[in-house]
């Protein structure tokens, strides 16, 4: 029987069973979350299909991948919508960084600038993550080199750290 389907509706259970016709030892296996891009991060039926396929594998149920397949993650927002996972780097603004709070936007238009004050969630960061065969193994940013706008950042996030945008004012060699 199809449970716990309540966040999808009334009908779901017997939607689910029309558009996918299960069989008797069939597993089906549904999450809901907010529609909101910037809500990112691992989840638990993410976690769920990497254990799933590796299980799959060891029973001989699936070939072993083979090769080297690399991806470059890029263009994903600077700011996203706080949340308890990510305590300890938010302020009362409900943002936080997606990589780190020193990490510079994609690109500095006028237009994409605007929306740091208009649209946050909007605004590309200049980050990127390498996963290899579906493992994330790093990743990198440019860092903000104006004070201006480190302070601009600051303020959307309400951290206070001022120490650090006043180095930035001062000559670098």
């Amino acid at each position: 029987p199809l449970n716990g389907l309540a966040s999808f509706g009334h009908d779901a259970a017997a939607k689910v069973e029309e558009l996918s016709s299960p069989e008797p030892g069939d597993l089906i296996i549904l999450q809901s979350r907010p529609n909101e891009p910037t809500s990112g991060g691992s989840t638990k039926i993410g976690n769920l299909r990497i254990d799933v396929h590796h299980a799959a594998i060891e029973q001989g149920l699936l070939p072993p991948l083979t090769g080297f397949q690399p991806v470059w993650v890029v263009a994903f927002p600077l700011f996203m919508r706080a949340n308890d996972a990510n305590i300890g780097h938010t302020g009362r603004s409900g943002l936080c960084s997606s990589h780190h709070p020193f990490t510079a936007p994609l690109r500095k238009t006028e237009e994409e600038l605007s929306k740091f004050l208009t649209d946050p969630l909007n605004v590309t960061g200049d980050h990127f993550d390498l996963v290899i065969n579906g493992v994330e193994v790093g990743g990198g940013s440019r860092r903000i080199h104006d004070a201006r706008m480190q302070e601009l950042r600051w303020l959307l996030e309400e951290l206070r750290v001022s120490l650090f945008a006043q180095e930035l004012r001062t000559p670098q060699p």
